[in-house]
């Protein structure tokens, strides 16, 4: 599986979890690199299909978004 997908990523601001959409690319089943995701688009399809997918990634495990990228994120 190699292309882009939305995750959950999850950073840490003074010891406290925050969280964040961005895009994930995979090279082959492995997360390799993310990105911000882009919240416009020139049709209102485009946020529908986005609020979809955002939907979807609330479902799936969280990913780190920093040094411990692409591990999951494990709440406490």
């Amino acid at each position: 599986m190699n292309g882009w997908n939305i995750r959950v990523m999850v950073t840490e601001e003074d010891g406290k979890p925050l969280f964040n959409f961005e895009e994930v690319y995979y090279d082959d089943i492995v997360p390799v690199a993310s990105r911000n995701i882009i919240t416009q688009g020139s049709l209102l399809s485009d946020l529908e299909f986005l609020t979809q997918e955002l939907t979807v990634a609330l479902r799936k495990p969280k990913l780190w978004g920093d040094h411990r990228f692409p591990n999951e994120y494990k709440s406490i």
